[in-house]
């Protein structure tokens, strides 16, 4: 399983063959106390690129500075802040950061832009900038797993963008 993961990762991850702008990474913390077992680490890092760091949580300024500073280096500056917050642990955190920037086979409208809601939770729904279009996609309602499916080619229809989209908000 791990393997084929980790196969799909380095796969999906090869910008130039999929014409996208993808940076991902994964990091997981833990403070000095706490030893990660050898061949978790190195199968973290062989599958899924996963680098492991020591942190001080005490520490909240230093830890979220490092974090955030991982995460910007990893995405070359698109996500500056991954966090606002991080908790005080003895435990252990993972962090991934992703920038992923298509490159449309159809491009959206710079004018089909406007606030709609997103739902965060049931009772919970912000305002954010959506793009939208009207088109002919491929599409799938899956009325025993409750949820639809929508597949967007991207450039050279090298890739798509497969999106999943519940019937209902469920909590995690």
């Amino acid at each position: 399983v791990h393997a084929g993961l980790g196969e799909l990762l380095r796969s999906l991850s090869n910008s130039t063959a999929r014409n996208v702008t993808w940076k991902l990474g994964s990091r997981l913390y833990g403070p000095s106390s706490v030893s990660f077992a050898d061949d978790f680490v190195r199968s973290s890092k062989q599958h899924y690129n996963c680098e492991h760091s020591k942190i001080n949580f005490r520490d909240k300024r230093s830890a979220l500075q490092s974090i955030n500073e991982w995460a910007a280096q990893t995405t070359d500056g698109k996500l500056p802040e991954v966090t606002k917050d991080v908790e005080r642990t003895d435990g252990a955190l993972l962090v991934n950061a992703m920038f992923f920037k298509p490159h449309w086979d159809e491009k959206f409208h710079h004018k089909m832009v406007d606030n709609r809601g997103f739902m965060v939770t049931r009772s919970y729904t912000v305002g954010v900038m959506m793009m939208h279009r009207t088109g002919l996609y491929n599409y799938y309602d899956d009325e025993k797993e409750k949820l639809q499916i929508v597949e967007m080619p991207l450039a050279h229809k090298l890739s798509s963008l497969i999106i999943l989209m519940p019937h209902h908000v469920e909590p995690l």
